[in-house]
Order: C-alpha cells, then structure tokens, then sequence
C-alpha cells in the first residue's frame, strides 16, 4: 500500500515539474510564503506584533516573488536560462523586489523625520546609509529562498533518482542525459 503511494506520488512530482511554469509559480509562492512568515517570526521576537503585518508582509513577498516569476518565465528563455537558471533569478530579484517595497515607506518615513532635525541630511548619504542597513536582511533573504527554488526547480531529477535507487539500486543512474 505504501510502496504505491510512493510511486504515485514520485510521478506526480515528475509530471509536475516538466512544466516550467508551474514550477517557477509554485517556487516562487512557497519561496515567498516561508520569507514572509519567516519574517514576522523575527520581528516577534523582541515584541508582539499585529497580525496585519504578517498578512501585509506575505501579500507583499507573493506578489514581488510571483511578478518576478512570471516575467523570468516570459523574457528568460533559450540560451540565457541554460547560463543563470531561472530558479536563482527567481530567488535573487523576488528577494530584490520584496526588500525594495519593504524598504521604501521605511526610508521616507526617516527621510521625513530627519528633515525635522536642523542638521542638513544629504538624500544621497542617507539612501547609501540605508542600503548598507538592508544588506545583511536582503543576504539573508537570499539564504532562504535560494535552496526553497532549487528543491522546487529539481523535485523531477530528486524524485526520479530516489525511485531508481529503490527499484535498481545496483545500476547506474545517468541523470542529466548523455555524456
């Protein structure tokens, strides 16, 4: 019973990722999702936080992650995906783009708040000040959705080698085609 359970579902993922679409979608969601819930679990350390910014939080990582995948999925195709996969361009730029719109009322709001100050702030410093501050959470970002879109982007190759280690251990296994 089990043993058929199994096998339905290494098929499942073998049917599903020969579709590039839904896997760049799918990557992308739990990529974003896992960020985003990440996220809020951080910022609940030091003091509750309203649930409001968790679902502000996770709209703003799915639609930054989604809108990036289904341009990679448009305008990156052919040659330049075999140079750069598409499963890190998902990850870098939805990264990119989630911190960007996370950052910017962030930064007006201490833009407005130092122009309060007598002292004359030059816009320039100030942004170069906070990017330097958003660096280490954007490498951190990074860190956690690089390996979530390559586990999502190779389910098909993962899934066929561990069924043909179950069934033909003692054979060998091309996985990538001809050599």
């Amino acid at each position: 019973m089990m043993k058929k359970f199994l096998k339905g579902v290494g098929r499942w993922i073998e049917d599903f990722s020969s579709s590039s679409k839904s896997v760049h979608l799918v990557s992308a969601l739990v990529a974003s999702v896992y960020l985003s819930h990440f996220e809020y679990n951080f910022a609940n350390l030091g003091e509750p936080q309203p649930p409001f910014l968790y679902y502000k939080q996770m709209l703003t990582a799915v639609a930054s992650f989604l809108s990036v995948a289904l341009l990679v999925e448009r305008f990156w195709r052919g040659q330049l995906s075999r140079m750069l996969p598409n499963w890190i361009l998902i990850a870098v730029f939805g990264s990119l783009l989630y911190e960007v719109i996370a950052f910017t009322p962030a930064m007006i709001n201490s833009w407005n708040a130092q122009l309060a100050q007598p002292a004359e702030p030059s816009l320039i410093d100030f942004v170069r000040k906070g990017i330097d501050m958003h660096r280490s959470a954007l490498i951190i970002n990074w860190l956690i959705t690089l390996p979530i879109t390559a586990a999502i982007f190779y389910s098909g190759i993962i899934a066929r080698v561990l069924r043909h280690w179950h069934n033909e251990p003692e054979k060998p296994l091309r996985i990538l085609g001809k050599r």
